[in-house]
């Protein structure tokens, strides 16, 4: 198989089209040799993990089987700057998302593999906190990472959207925001890294909102988290590849 040429392949994430047929949405163009394999391999795990004992036993628990393979997201292996080098700062990463520990290993930061943290609706927030707080003993930034929002977004599950902000702002940020204050000098921000509206049940472009809290920051008249206030902040729109150094200023 031909690496740059499965690169450039048409791929689809498979959240973008719930609910939506399988063929159309195969790697494309569909007479590439190499789509034709790697398409062949996803319609053919099909048989292959339907009678498998995993998937058997996750039946008879009531859990769904993973009755598929779907490749998508191909790419070539990026090019970071080093955490500590850019910034000079030691980090940390907690999440239950292989695609985000992926990033934090290519930047240098710490992995920090939390008991019960999923990446689903039944992660334990109060784990990922614990375990912020015991990180930043020796880290100079904990980066938490929780995907259920986003994981309900895509549902459309608006129920569970509800309980996983409940959940981060009362069993992570209301743990941090106890913590935080035994270190003399520190700084929070609340932030998702795209919008999943549950009308569309995919990612949508616009601007999202953040909010930052530090020891050395001057207060505004913003006392909402939401993409309403947010609107109203001093801080204004940063781009996305500016928000850390702005962060890390305030």
């Amino acid at each position: 198989m031909d690496n740059n040429k499965s690169a450039s392949l048409k791929s689809t994430p498979p959240h973008d089209v719930v609910g939506e047929g399988i063929e159309e949405n195969l790697l494309k163009p569909y007479d590439d040799e190499n789509a034709e394999l790697l398409n062949k391999t996803m319609l053919d795990s099909v048989e292959i993990l339907k009678d498998h004992p995993v998937n058997k036993k996750r039946i008879a628990e009531g859990k769904y089987p993973a009755n598929m393979i779907w490749l998508w997201g191909q790419g070539t292996k990026p090019n970071m700057v080093p955490f500590a080098e850019k910034y000079g700062l030691k980090g940390a990463t907690i999440t239950g998302v292989d695609l985000i520990k992926g990033i934090g290993s290519y930047l240098g930061l710490t992995n920090i593999n939390v008991p019960g943290a999923t990446g689903y609706f039944d992660t334990d927030y109060g784990q990922k906190a614990n375990y912020a707080v015991d990180a930043l003993n020796d880290h100079d930034l904990v980066f938490v990472h929780v995907e259920a929002p986003d994981e309900a977004g895509h549902a459309g599950d608006i129920t569970e959207k509800i309980k996983a902000i409940e959940s981060i702002d009362e069993k992570i940020i209301g743990k941090l925001l106890d913590e935080l204050p035994k270190f003399d000098d520190y700084a929070i921000s609340i932030l998702p890294d795209h919008a999943t509206p549950i009308s569309v049940k995919t990612h949508t472009t616009e601007a999202i909102p953040y909010a930052m809290c530090s020891t050395k920051g001057v207060e505004d008249n913003v006392n909402q988290y939401n993409e309403f206030s947010a609107k109203m902040g001093s801080l204004g729109t940063i781009e996305g590849y500016k928000f850390m150094k702005s962060f890390l200023d305030i």
